[in-house]
């Protein structure tokens, strides 16, 4: 039975020899906590809050991977909120520079911390290998299909698991903040590295599908490295769960608990962010471009908006000339106006008739709003064989 100290504000561990203990003022992994956390907040904040807008506002087309984004981003935010409270209570510093209380503080709450952290990433996960579903296999029900089926299975079965196993970590509960109480444990550390493998590599097979099936489309190669970025910023978190691994590791040799968790925990805040990133900027080309036919529209009409009240305060003479202006450019807008129009509906014309490259079928599929003539949706790409 690990040994008690005799007072809540006591240190929760006895240091090392030649070491003191220090209660205040101790080195502290803690900023670098902190400004992590603040980092990874704003920046997927605002990823998902533009999807948000992209599905809603201008694409109008909200699909069960934009649910699972937002499920997996706002249980990340109560987990990252969690990790920040068990810094400011003591998490990354020595726990023999930190009160006792404060070291069943972090016991407890990192417990409730890993059942979030499990939920936020499998709902991102999901949100990952739903959008390749929809965008590559969504036609054809071949061998990606099975594997991306096999892989929401998985992962989701693994992560339920995952959930289960924290919330029964000890028998009753309240030993895993009172290490003295009657019962038995799981260790933790066990825990962190089946999680961390795992993680590994479901990440590697999330991230071989799409790029095995991107590079088998024929389509430009500054596209194909283009789509292959986006889905390569996945490869960032299979980086991240390697070091949690490395990391926890080391929690099973050492009583140093408060210190050496949260080396692993801020490669867990790293390893969410890079999943939420890589699913969110699949949409975010859509926004980029709905931008950019919005904004020379809005300067358009401001222009439009100043000409006319200039020529509105100008004199009766040059208020004639303005309307023979207008009379002749209203002419000729509409001539260009008819021939446009004609070559409009000529180029609709073909456009519909050809059928549409792999790029063109690429866009429709993560827009999910393109159409052919008709209106029905546009398959997907189906990879070259």
């Amino acid at each position: 039975m690990e040994k008690v100290p005799s007072s809540p504000d006591a240190p929760g561990l006895e240091p090392p020899p030649g070491t003191t203990s220090y209660l205040n003022g101790a080195f502290t992994l803690q900023p670098y906590l902190a400004v992590e956390v603040a980092a990874a907040a704003i920046l997927t904040t605002v990823m998902v809050i533009a999807r948000v807008y992209t599905k809603v506002r201008v694409m109008k087309s909200v699909t069960l991977e934009d649910y699972a984004c937002v499920i997996g981003w706002a249980f990340y935010i109560a987990f990252m909120g969690i990790q920040y409270s068990c810094g400011r209570h003591g998490q990354g510093t020595h726990q023999w520079n930190v009160p006792y209380k404060n070291v069943q503080y972090n016991w407890q709450y990192s417990n409730y911390g890993d059942m979030l952290y499990s939920i936020s990433l499998l709902s991102v996960k999901l949100s990952i290998l739903l959008i390749i579903q929809r965008i590559f296999c969504s036609v054809r029900k071949n061998i990606p299909y099975y594997l991306i089926i096999f892989l929401i299975a998985v992962n989701t079965g693994f992560y339920i698991a995952f959930l289960i196993v924290p919330a029964a970590q000890c028998i009753p509960r309240t030993k895993i903040w009172n290490p003295d109480a009657a019962g038995h444990c799981i260790q933790p550390s066990k825990l962190y590295i089946a999680s961390g493998i795992f993680n590994f590599i479901s990440d590697i097979a999330m991230l071989s599908v799409p790029l095995y099936l991107v590079w088998n489309l024929q389509m430009s190669m500054r596209r194909k490295i283009g789509v292959s970025i986006v889905f390569g910023t996945g490869g960032l978190a299979c980086i991240a769960a390697i070091c949690r691994i490395v990391f926890n590791n080391n929690l099973g040799h050492t009583k140093d608990y408060t210190y050496t968790h949260a080396q692993p925990t801020m490669w867990s805040i790293a390893e969410i962010a890079f999943g939420l990133i890589c699913t969110n900027l699949v949409v975010l080309p859509r926004l980029l471009q709905h931008l950019k036919e919005v904004i020379p529209s809005t300067t358009h009409s401001a222009a439009k908006h100043l000409r006319n009240n200039s020529s509105n305060n100008g004199g009766t003479a040059k208020g004639e000339w303005s309307q023979l202006d207008e009379r002749q450019d209203g002419r000729s807008k509409g001539e260009w106006a008819r021939m446009e129009e004609r070559a409009d509906s000529d180029r609709r014309f073909f456009k519909e008739e050809a059928k549409l490259g792999d790029e063109e079928a690429l866009d429709a599929s993560v827009s999910g709003t393109a159409g052919l003539g008709d209106g029905s949706p546009r398959p997907p790409p189906v990879p070259r064989k």
